[in-house]
């Protein structure tokens, strides 16, 4: 019976650290993902006004 029980501890706590484990990573791939995503749409088109900018005055 104690072995059974140890057994299904193990089993639990094992499944929990997969499971944080995945959050882990869906979470950073997220938020890698949003990252490029916002630098796609916000930092080129500013980056494109800066350079015609800097032209324009230099």
């Amino acid at each position: 019976m104690t072995n059974k029980r140890t057994a299904e501890i193990n089993q639990w706590r094992y499944r929990t650290v997969w499971l944080n484990n995945q959050m882990a990573e869906t979470r950073h791939w997220v938020a890698n993902h949003i990252l490029h995503k916002v630098e796609t749409v916000v930092l080129v088109p500013v980056r494109l006004h800066l350079d015609a900018t800097l032209k324009r005055y230099r």
